[in-house]
């Protein structure tokens, strides 16, 4: 049996019930995370929650965004109340792993 899916608020991406958080890599090995994204994979996990402050994660999972493209629902925070801030991609964020802004605000 695999992981339920449903709709993640109004972006009607259908999304793991178990998402990934991110901040588990901010201090590892490319290769440690390589293996926990394959767990991933494995398990239909499709939703990783990040943000620029968990240290190194978005560096890790950069490679994985280019080699499962359209694979995982990628979903960052900013530190701005600003439905603005969060349109135009904040500095810092998953725009510089190479993420597409998918969705806009919640």
């Amino acid at each position: 049996m695999g992981i339920a899916v449903d709709a993640f608020g109004r972006t009607g991406h259908q999304s793991t019930r178990m998402l990934f958080g991110a901040a588990a890599l901010s201090q590892v090995s490319q290769e440690v995370a390589d293996r926990t994204l394959e767990v991933l994979l494995r398990h239909g996990v499709n939703h990783i929650d990040t943000a620029a402050s968990y240290g190194d994660a978005e560096l890790r999972i950069r490679p994985w965004l280019k080699r499962e493209p359209g694979r995982f629902f990628l979903a960052t925070k900013t530190s701005s109340d600003s439905a603005l801030t969060t349109l135009t991609w904040p500095r810092g964020s998953s725009m510089s792993i190479g993420a597409t802004p998918a969705t806009r605000h919640l």
